[in-house]
């Protein structure tokens, strides 16, 4: 009888430890969802070109779903490629598109006037739309209605690569957009602050100029 009973109990525990096992292979984690980047570089001199990719391709490639790097030219600013982009990340898999970051790298343009000229029904959902390009968070509402959850864009004349190079690493390692801005927002601004004895009250003016701003959900993060 005793040993009856003692089989019991590690037939039990068996049971209980299969089950256990079974667990991991039985819930399923939520898939993370399906996020694509679309970058454009402007046209400047080659080594700004090759700089600028040379930071950016490895970050996106490594954290995105999908990646498009795009660099204007001679007698092509990237309008069309980008709007291009953006109707193929909606046409990808079946309708059910990817959600995009936009990324605008460059001196300045009326890029959401680019998005405008798409149809609604051609437009993926736009996350993060970042422009460096001077004065371009005059364009924030626009990006907003458009769609995106978040925009993020400079005032004036900047050094807006310097602010880049904290924003993204930051927005990619998964900080929400709120904190990304701002702690890159304060790391621009110290470097700013270092130069004061060098660009006398010019390192002010870029400070304004540069100051990020943020538009729409502050809470929206990359997962």
């Amino acid at each position: 009888m005793q040993r009856h009973r003692t089989l019991a109990v590690l037939a039990l525990g068996c049971l209980v430890l299969c089950t256990m096992a079974a667990v991991p292979s039985t819930t399923v984690r939520a898939p993370r969802p399906c996020t694509a980047a679309i970058a454009l570089r402007d046209l400047v001199p080659a080594e700004q070109m090759l700089g600028t990719k040379l930071f950016t391709w490895p970050l996106l490639a490594a954290s995105y779903d999908h990646v498009t790097y795009l660099e204007a030219s001679d007698g092509d600013d990237g309008r069309v490629r980008v709007q291009a982009a953006l109707a193929a990340e909606r046409a990808a898999q079946g309708g059910e598109a990817c959600s995009v970051d936009l990324l605008f790298l460059a001196h300045g343009d009326q890029f959401a006037a680019w998005v405008e000229e798409l149809p609604k029904n051609e437009l993926p959902p736009l996350r993060l739309v970042y422009d460096t390009g001077a004065g371009d968070a005059t364009q924030g509402e626009r990006w907003l209605a458009l769609g995106a959850r978040a925009f993020v864009g400079h005032p004036g004349n900047n050094v807006a690569p310097v602010f880049y190079a904290f924003f993204l690493p930051a927005w990619l390692g998964g900080a929400t957009v709120e904190d990304a801005v701002a702690s890159s927002n304060m790391r621009t601004f110290a470097i700013l602050r270092g130069t004061r004895a060098y660009l006398g009250d010019e390192s002010a003016s870029l400070w304004r100029g540069t100051r990020a701003r943020l538009f729409g959900d502050a809470r929206t993060a990359k997962p």
